[in-house]
């Protein structure tokens, strides 16, 4: 149900924003961007490679405005 949805993901986002404002990292998996765009200051982007020299930078950074 749609609107029990709406309801988890803003005590969710209530809770993060609680939570980062002792300056406490959170780690969220999501696959929709736009939605970490409106909680997050900071973005790390999982990347897959195969070859052992490309895998070490696994990571992309984002700084979202």
């Amino acid at each position: 149900c749609e609107e029990t949805n709406i309801r988890m993901r803003n005590i969710v986002y209530d809770m993060l924003s609680n939570i980062t404002k002792n300056k406490t990292g959170v780690v969220i998996a999501s696959q929709n961007f736009n939605e970490l765009e409106t909680i997050c200051d900071t973005i790390y982007v999982m990347n897959s490679y195969d070859d052992e020299v490309a895998q070490k930078r696994a990571f992309t950074k984002i700084i979202v405005d």
